[in-house]
């Protein structure tokens, strides 16, 4: 999934680009993340809920994954994120000084790349939700990945709508 493509980027050249062509108009994930009283990080203590725990590293660490802040791409969120790590979505590589190539992680290597979950804060900013956006109270850490895992994102669906019924 390409983080945060625009129509206007889409709509010259040829309909059909490559992922090679569409990589400079696609933002960091860097620019998703959540950010505390404009530009700090988030408090550590509220991250460590959403570390990735090491048993599921070792379990799973092979399907996992794994993107970097830098990264331009990153899978699909599904309604089982958080809950399981196969196939549910991409896991952030928070260690600043690890940078392991794909085919040499190992189980010892994956434990030091400080992997976290998306917050759903931060799966909403992927989907392009207003930032005012935010769940009621009542609302679980589950049932948020639940409802974000089945959604569409806003920056596809809204020039689609238009698109499909504006008067030709």
């Amino acid at each position: 999934m390409c983080l945060s493509l625009t129509l206007s980027s889409t709509s010259q050249g040829s309909d059909h680009q490559t992922e090679e062509e569409l990589e400079p108009v696609c933002k960091p994930i860097k620019d998703f993340l959540v950010k505390e009283a404009d530009g700090g990080t988030p408090d550590e203590t509220v991250l460590q809920d959403y570390m990735v725990p090491v048993n599921l590293i070792e379990r799973w660490g092979n399907a996992m994954d794994i993107v970097y802040p830098e990264f331009k791409r990153c899978c699909c969120f599904t309604k089982s994120y958080y809950r399981y790590v196969k196939g549910t979505g991409s896991l952030l590589a928070t260690s600043k000084n690890l940078n392991v190539p794909e085919e040499k992680l190992q189980i010892s290597s994956l434990k030091e790349l400080g992997l976290r979950f998306f917050t759903p804060r931060e799966v909403a900013n992927f989907h392009s939700f207003p930032s005012n956006f935010c769940f009621p109270d009542h609302i679980s850490l589950r049932q948020q990945y639940a409802m974000l895992g089945n959604s569409l994102s806003i920056a596809v669906v809204g020039p689609l709508l238009h698109y499909l019924f504006a008067e030709a």
